[in-house]
């Protein structure tokens, strides 16, 4: 930046720590302003924060919309980093409302948002990402997405909705093992039984450790047991989940506590 337009930044910076008296129609030349804090940004963003608390007390329409959207973008990004969570909601609101199909901008918004517990808000927030980015959204994120969906709605007690969103997050992404295990919460609320294997099943096949692997087993066997009452496949997952982790103890109790069930189920029936 040359030393005129430092010079121009300063003075524009000291216009704004006061009340403005421009125009609710005339356009402040917000690009110099907008490079000195990119500046400062590099350097320390408390300098930065500071210069953009100060530039946001102009009217919104002294500033072109895409300034708008940064100033009020950054300014969240900024404020959250420093735990003003509720200042930088306040700042992306502002943002959302001037122009809710800035992706960062809302990604950023919706984030927040479900981080502090507002599902009905994130919900609105990721129901607008969806509507105008979805086709251009990779997979990995279109399924963190879907994702944060379900497990809103699962939040909200909305488990057929959260159901449908976790199963868009595996269309996308089918070893996501984040939508399987709310997938599994949410059929296990409102599911028949066979589901809940069904789902188990593809958990397991999702985990790539076989310790993760014998503890997903290890809760398979147990809704074969408890569920079904076949002790004879109970029987098998727990010593397939033995094989994957020899030093799962609760798999090696719970081996001999089924084997007298299943001697007792096959036997014959005394006449």
């Amino acid at each position: 930046m040359s030393d005129a337009d430092a010079s121009w930044a300063d003075g524009e910076i000291a216009a704004a720590s006061s009340e403005p008296e421009l125009s609710t129609s005339e356009f402040v030349d917000f690009g110099v302003v907008r490079g000195k804090v990119e500046e400062l940004l590099a350097e320390q963003g408390d300098s930065a924060l500071e210069l953009l608390e100060q530039m946001h007390r102009w009217p919104d329409t002294t500033r072109h919309l895409d300034d708008n959207v940064w100033l009020y973008e950054t300014m969240g990004q900024l404020l959250r980093e420093r735990g003003r969570n509720e200042e930088a909601l306040q700042s992306y609101e502002r943002g959302f409302a001037l122009e809710p199909r800035q992706r960062t901008l809302v990604t950023a918004y919706a984030d927040l948002l479900f981080s502090v517990d507002r599902f009905e808000d994130g919900l609105k927030a990721v129901q607008q990402l969806l509507l105008h980015h979805r086709r251009n959204l990779p997979p990995d994120e279109l399924a963190g997405i879907y994702r944060r969906l379900g497990a809103s709605y699962e939040a909200l007690g909305h488990y057929q909705k959260a159901r449908t969103a976790f199963e868009k997050a595996l269309e996308q992404d089918q070893g996501d093992q984040a939508a399987l295990s709310g997938l599994l919460r949410v059929v296990s609320q409102s599911a028949e039984p066979t589901e809940v294997i069904h789902v188990r099943q593809k958990l397991v096949r999702s985990l790539k450790e076989a310790s993760q692997r014998s503890i997903a087993l290890l809760a398979l066997g147990d809704d074969w047991f408890n569920e079904f009452n076949d002790a004879g496949r109970a029987l098998d997952v727990y010593e397939q989940a033995l094989a994957e982790d020899s030093q799962n103890r609760t798999a090696l109790e719970r081996i001999p506590e089924t084997l007298p069930t299943v001697v007792v189920t096959s036997s014959p029936v005394p006449t």
